[in-house]
Formats: C-alpha cells, structure tokens, sequence
C-alpha cells in the first residue's frame, strides 16, 4: 500500500534519519557542466512509488518517470535513469554512505546491450536475499557508466535477472524502506514486461556501433585460471552467406558474469552478457567479399578471458 499524507512524511523521515541522509534542495547541478546532474534522494521513493502502481495496474514498467527536484521543480527521466538511480541509492544504503543527492546518468547512457526479449520469460515470482541485491548495485553502475549501456543480465543470489526485473527489485526495496524505515530481508520480484524503449530488436543495436564506445579487440586473448576459458563461433571460419545469419559465441566452461564482446571488421557491434550469445547480422548490409567477425569474452572487470575469430564470405544475392 502506498503511504501518503502526513504518514508519507513520517515514514520518509524515519528512512532518512536511519540512513543518515539530508534532503538537499539545489536540485540539478549546474555549476559544472562535466559533472553528473543531481537529484534530491527523496526522488528515490517517487520512482519506486511510480514503479510499483505501474506493476501492481499494468504489470509492466514506465518508459519514464517524473520525479521532484525541490521548489515546485520536476523532471522526467527515462526507465534507465531510474534504474541507475535506484541503483545509486542502493549502492549508498549497503555501504551505509549519507548522502544528500544522488547523481543522475546521461540521458543517451542506458539502452541495453542485447534486447530485453532474449530473457526467457519469468512465470512466477521469485523472492531473493535483500542484501545480495544491493551488493550488485555498485557493479552494474560501473557496467554502465563504463559501456554506455545497461547489462542484459545482472547475478543476484545464483539468479539472472534481466534488467527490468533488477529495476522492480530495487524499486521494491525502497518501496519497503519509504513504509518502514528499514530494509527488508528478502525482495519479490513479480513478472512483468519491460519498458518499450529497452524492447530494441537486437539488429538494430548491433547496426549502431554508437551505442557502445568504439573498443580495440585485444590480438590475443589472456591467459585465466584453470581450466582456460576457449571461444568458439558458429557458423565457423570460411563459411559463405548471404541474407541474415545469426552467429552464435560458445563460452567453454560457462562463466558466470562473463560478456561477450563481437567485433564486425574491428568495430565493435554488440554486447551482451545473457546466453546463449547471440550476433544476428543482415548480410544484405555488407558488401560481397571477405569480412572479419571477432568475439571477445570479458570479465565486468576488463580482463580478457579468450578470444575468437572468423573469416567469412558474403555472396552477392542471386540475379
């Protein structure tokens, strides 16, 4: 149930004075324009009270959310920022950190790196340690600040969540926090359909290398821990097509976290961190001859676990 009125107020005074946190009223940093726009953390609850009414009457999430900035001020951020944002005060609450204001991500940082759709489908609800969750806060912000892209996946307690499914735990945790004033133990995470801007067919992303900042692959890959990681694709090296293809990396052995880096002609095309790894391409975009198709498994550190490429041939369509 959602609090309002006067025991809205009380309750969000309990959280604060738990966390330690100040309300701040400046709202968005415009002092400096390289720094990260700011918003007051009690934007935190209006995204999870937003959150939580749009899954509990539509079972899905909001393309956007508005949030208020202090003296009669709002905003309207996207779905990404609000997960980079819950993420944030998540991130804050489990190393107990006061903060005043939280920063707000880019609005062109956040589109996933492979399309929501190639989650399978959750069917029931799924319950998950409440601090597993906020362990995972700091490492998908550095995921993303780093790549200019959500994960496809993030690992809580030995399960994948995809990225709205992250999103509506974390919303669920301050939800909680903004009735009681203190974190809940485990958090419910209830099917539910991802916002329309994260729905980007996969093909569109891979054909717009700027999505990704452009990375140079690596000429050999890194040596790991035994047993060594190895790469395969399919189709493998010399094969010959034509139309779409969709070419698939093995990870031998799995490695949880792992992503998968593919390199089209040493520009970097797509990532993605959810198998199987997928690379759909439309050879009708690319001339006929010979192309070059890299995949590179990495670590959400950087470190290269094995690499892999292929030679193959786009035939000119038949006349």
């Amino acid at each position: 149930m959602r609090i309002t009125g006067k025991s809205r107020y009380l309750g969000l005074f309990a959280l604060l004075f738990a966390l330690g946190l100040v309300l701040s009223d400046r709202g968005f940093c415009q002092e400096n324009e390289t720094a990260p726009r700011q918003v007051p953390f009690a934007a935190v609850f209006e995204v999870a009270d937003e959150a939580y009414e749009a899954i509990a009457e539509q079972k899905s999430l909001p393309d956007t959310f508005r949030i208020g900035l202090g003296e009669g001020q709002s905003a309207e951020i996207s779905a990404a920022q609000a997960l980079g944002l819950l993420a944030e005060a998540a991130d804050a609450a489990s190393r107990q950190n006061p903060l005043a204001s939280l920063p707000l991500l880019a609005p062109e940082i956040g589109y996933p790196v492979a399309s929501a759709d190639s989650s399978p489908p959750r069917t029931s609800a799924l319950a998950l340690p409440a601090d597993s969750l906020l362990a995972e806060a700091r490492p998908l912000l550095n995921f993303t600040t780093t790549l200019g892209a959500l994960p496809s996946a993030v690992w809580v307690g030995g399960e994948r969540l995809s990225a709205e499914e992250f999103l509506e735990a974390l919303a669920s945790v301050f939800q909680f926090f903004g009735e009681s004033g203190h974190l809940p133990r485990k958090v419910r995470i209830v099917p539910c359909q991802a916002p329309s801007a994260w729905r980007i067919p996969t093909k569109i992303i891979a054909e717009n290398s700027a999505a990704v900042p452009a990375l140079e692959p690596a000429a050999a890959p890194a040596v790991a821990s035994s047993p060594t990681p190895s790469l395969s694709l399919f189709p493998g090296n010399g094969a010959e097509l034509s139309g779409e293809v969709d070419f698939v990396a093995v990870l031998e052995p799995a490695i949880e976290n792992a992503a998968i880096f593919f390199f089209l002609d040493d520009q970097l095309r797509l990532i993605t961190n959810w198998a199987p790894f997928h690379f759909p391409l439309d050879g009708n975009r690319l001339s006929p001859g010979e192309h070059w198709l890299l995949a590179q498994a990495q670590k959400p550190d950087g470190e290269i676990l094995a690499s892999h490429s292929i030679r193959f041939i786009v035939t000119a369509p038949a006349k």
